[in-house]
């Protein structure tokens, strides 16, 4: 009978329990126990307050502490760093509290591991490892391999059972040793076993990621779950793992929409640092699509700066971004210099996956001055990936290096066939550009032709214009028209370029149409960008030669 009285008491409904809670004025431990009881099952939001409630009713001070640090978490996760912290303060300093506080500082600030170690001395094997792990991960992202690689120890030598995170860390110290094979089989069973069992997807989907295969599922999975669960404070990071793997895989609007809402959360919950790694991806896919302001706009927004041990990963992004769009200028140099910079870094320091990921535009800039050592890693990377895009950009930076004709088409042609194997249209868009400017460049103008026409169309219909541009550019080059105008431009778009090569103004056209100044000038911006032009100078130059 005392169960029943006791849920009359203290009833299990959330609201009822918290009005009631909030009336009382004394201490009542029935009642903490309840809201302890009411938060291990309700969303952060609620968990916290209950949490709030449990240590100000109890008398025994080690409940209260425990409820007041399980309050800040809760807190936290809800996305409220600075009240977090203030409970914290009144939790007082048990190890605990400084694993909690670490957390957060790993979130919001530029500490966190330091703290992160220290606190695992002083907890049990469980929680230890928790801190290890976190410790590990932000050691990797900030590219400090040495120290990684000693955390790492600790993790395994203390690791009761191969989680997908301890084999994350696991394939990362093997990968940190050149040991490519361990490394990938650790990194594989991570991938795994995180499908399998649902657990620690984020880790999983970063190692999918590192062995060069989806990743976006795992990912996608995580944000689901983490939405579900209420932990808005986690949310930025399984976007960001989610904006990496559609990037990794060509998915360029499932990166930009996760990157977009990670930026926002993570500027909201105070995560400075992440919000600005959404912000250098967001670059990234400006660039590769062409997009020369938003580019810009997002590489200002980022603010990046480079950390102690080189580029950070958001100031990586950013260089990557600018030296997209020096290739697209044609300023190889200049993009062979910025894109140097974040490739070749000192020894253990550096983001892998960016390095790896940005050679291929290096190549294409620096050609035969690439510079020493940054071959081998991409080279033996991509090889042992066996998956088919990568073994394309393997194939495509062969060619850019071959010294022969022979074989620099052969390789070309290599790459091609990998991306048919398994690919996406904007990776082979750009190979078909690059073969087609070497065939073009070795005089055969006519074998050009298909390729660049190719490139062209798909560059064209992934609203890619300064590329399709390029391509246009090498196929008239090549002794062919540039595709009409019709097949680039909706009807509306194709009246107002050619008024506004014509010469009429914005306010003119607007009255000839019937339509407003500002819609004229959003169907100008897209009329520009399809058809890879930057002026209305360029659009008159560029459309007698597409007249039908």
């Amino acid at each position: 009978m005392a169960p029943a009285r006791f849920v009359q008491k203290h009833p299990a409904d959330p609201a009822r329990l918290l009005r009631r809670a909030k009336a009382v004025t004394g201490t009542d431990e029935a009642l903490a126990a309840a809201l302890r009881a009411l938060a291990a099952r309700t969303p952060p939001a609620t968990a916290a307050t209950a949490l709030r409630h449990a240590a100000r009713v109890t008398a025994d001070p080690r409940t209260r502490e425990n409820a007041l640090v399980s309050a800040a978490r809760q807190t936290w996760l809800a996305g409220a760093p600075g009240p977090a912290t203030a409970l914290l303060r009144e939790a007082g300093p048990r190890a605990r509290t400084r694993l909690v506080a670490a957390e957060i500082a790993l979130h919001t600030g530029p500490g966190g591991a330091d703290e992160l170690i220290a606190a695992a001395v002083q907890l049990p094997p469980g929680p230890a490892v928790e801190a290890l792990l976190h410790a590990a991960d932000a050691l990797h992202r900030a590219g400090d391999d040495r120290r990684f690689a000693e955390v790492a120890r600790l993790v395994l030598a203390r690791h009761p059972e191969p989680t997908p995170a301890a084999e994350l860390v696991a394939g990362l110290a093997a990968l940190c040793r050149d040991d490519q094979a361990t490394g990938f089989a650790h990194l594989r069973a991570a991938q795994a076993r995180a499908a399998a069992t649902g657990q620690d997807l984020v880790p999983g989907s970063t190692a999918a990621v590192l062995t060069g295969a989806d990743g976006l599922p795992l990912a996608s999975r995580a944000v689901r779950l983490i939405r579900q669960r209420g932990e808005t404070a986690l949310l930025p990071r399984a976007l960001e793992a989610a904006a990496f793997a559609a990037l990794a895989t060509g998915r360029h609007d499932a990166a930009t929409t996760a990157a977009t809402e990670g930026a926002e959360l993570a500027a909201r919950t105070g995560q400075t640092a992440l919000a600005e790694v959404h912000l250098g991806i967001l670059a990234v896919l400006a660039a590769l699509a062409g997009d020369r302001e938003t580019t810009l706009h997002r590489v200002r927004q980022s603010g990046a700066q480079d950390s102690t041990t080189g580029p950070g990963s958001a100031r990586a992004l950013c260089q990557w971004a600018l030296a997209v769009l020096d290739l697209i200028d044609g300023r190889a140099a200049a993009a062979a210099g910025r894109l140097a910079g974040l490739v070749v870094t000192p020894s253990g320091h550096g983001n892998a996956v960016l390095q790896v990921a940005a050679t291929p535009h290096l190549v294409e800039a620096a050609l035969n001055e690439v510079p020493a050592g940054v071959l081998g890693p991409f080279e033996r990377w991509t090889t042992a990936t066996g998956r088919a895009p990568w073994l394309a950009l393997r194939a495509r930076c062969r060619a850019l290096l071959a010294t022969d004709p022979g074989d620099a088409d052969d390789l070309f042609r290599e790459a091609l066939a990998e991306h048919d194997r398994g690919d996406t249209d904007y990776a082979r868009a750009h190979t078909e550009l690059l073969y087609g400017r070497h065939l073009r460049a070795h005089r055969r103008p006519a074998d050009a032709r298909e390729h660049l026409r190719r490139a062209t169309d798909t560059f064209t219909l992934l609203g890619a214009g300064p590329w399709a541009g390029q391509a246009a550019a090498e196929l008239r080059a090549a002794g062919a028209a540039a595709p009409g105008v019709r097949g680039n431009l909706t009807a509306q778009q194709e009246r107002i370029a050619r008024l506004a090569a014509d010469g009429a103004t914005t306010r003119e056209i607007a009255q000839q149409l019937v339509l407003s100044p500002r819609t004229v000038d959003h169907h100008l911006r897209n009329v520009f960008a399809r058809l890879g032009v930057r002026s209305r100078t360029e659009l008159a130059r560029r459309l007698p030669l597409t007249e039908p």
